[in-house]
């Protein structure tokens, strides 16, 4: 005699919309409904509960890792390309609902670069939609030092966030990349693509403050001579994007360009400039040029502009005027009779 398995289903309907009451499920039975592709089922307080689905509660609700020992195991695995949604914080804000994290392993899809060259482990995707007036976040880390009142200053530093990339192959690999793309012609409003805030209370009376730190050594962490091409390379990519100014300074930036540190045993460059390259000044950033100093290619010599000369006048009117050490020292500018 052949004794066959046997088969039960679920309570379910096929109603869209339909949630079961109290009267149609007993206590802990399962109740589906198809059309939606929700679970139901009911507690002992008579309640009829979702238990999963789309629109379902909170995965917290169900699925906790308190006393949670990795060895191994995985906490919450998803496939390749799906996507762990993020409960919004506020939730009478809107504008937060399109935040999900996801790993993008598909070489075709868009993302921070050209379609088809895109690989990333961990990616966070935010779309803003609700117009705001304030600062939004996509990514934010904050960490607060602040010890314990009495307690003995720490000598270690601490960092709040530290990317670490190694390089043991011979490849291109970028340590941080910030990419940001201005897909308006004619923006109106200005856009950063990378900002480093520096907040300060009081003087500085000990140089211990610094604002942007770059640290050049050796790989090994050894004393020797090796060589880093470019400390800082700034790059406008001709016919495409053009770079107004490289360095702008603002407000109260204290000296410009220091350079008093530079080892002089190696006869070490301070500016090193091409031929027909100049050095102009101006009395304010509204104002035009008013002179400028280079050297010129075509005459291999150097090119003063914006020195005021007065053809056909007495001859005072037409002088460079040097002070060295609190002296003046007048030099005519007679007219060259060769062309230049």
């Amino acid at each position: 005699m052949v004794t066959k398995a046997t088969r039960f289903q679920n309570r379910r309907t096929s109603t869209p919309g339909k949630v079961f009451t109290s009267t149609e499920l007993l206590e802990a039975e399962l109740g589906v409904n198809t059309a939606d592709r929700k679970l139901y089922s009911k507690d002992a307080a008579g309640t009829v509960f979702q238990v999963a689905g789309q629109g379902g509660r909170n995965p917290g609700d169900y699925l906790q890792f308190e006393n949670f020992d990795g060895a191994g195991l995985q906490g919450v695995a998803i496939k390749d390309g799906g996507r762990l949604w993020v409960k919004k914080d506020n939730a009478a804000v809107n504008d937060f609902a399109d935040v999900w994290i996801t790993r993008d392993i598909k070489t075709t899809t868009p993302g921070l670069g050209t379609a088809g060259q895109v690989s990333s482990t961990m990616r966070i995707d935010h779309a803003i939609r609700k117009p705001i007036d304030s600062f939004e976040w996509a990514f934010v880390v904050n960490m607060l030092y602040q010890p314990d009142a009495g307690a003995a200053a720490r000598a270690g530093e601490h960092c709040a966030v530290y990317p670490r990339v190694e390089k043991r192959g011979d490849g291109r690999v970028w340590c941080v990349c910030s990419e940001y793309r201005d897909f308006t012609s004619n923006p109106t409003t200005g856009s950063v693509n990378m900002e480093v805030g520096c907040g300060a209370t009081g003087p500085d009376p000990n140089n211990q403050r610094i604002g942007i730190h770059l640290v050049i050594g050796s790989a090994n962490d050894t004393a020797g001579t090796n060589i880093v091409s470019d400390g800082i390379a700034i790059f406008a990519q001709p016919g495409y994007a053009q770079s107004k100014r490289h360095i702008r300074l603002q407000g109260q930036a204290g000296v410009g360009v220091d350079m008093r540190e530079l080892d002089t045993v190696y006869s070490d460059i301070g500016v090193a400039m091409a031929t027909n390259q100049f050095i102009k000044w101006s009395d304010t950033q509204s104002t035009p040029w008013r002179g400028s100093i280079g050297f010129s290619g075509i005459n291999k010599t150097m090119a003063l502009g914006g020195v005021p000369v007065n053809q056909g006048l007495v001859t005072e009117d037409r002088r460079l005027t040097l002070e060295i050490n609190g002296v003046r020292y007048d030099i005519n500018c007679g007219l060259s009779t060769t062309s230049p």
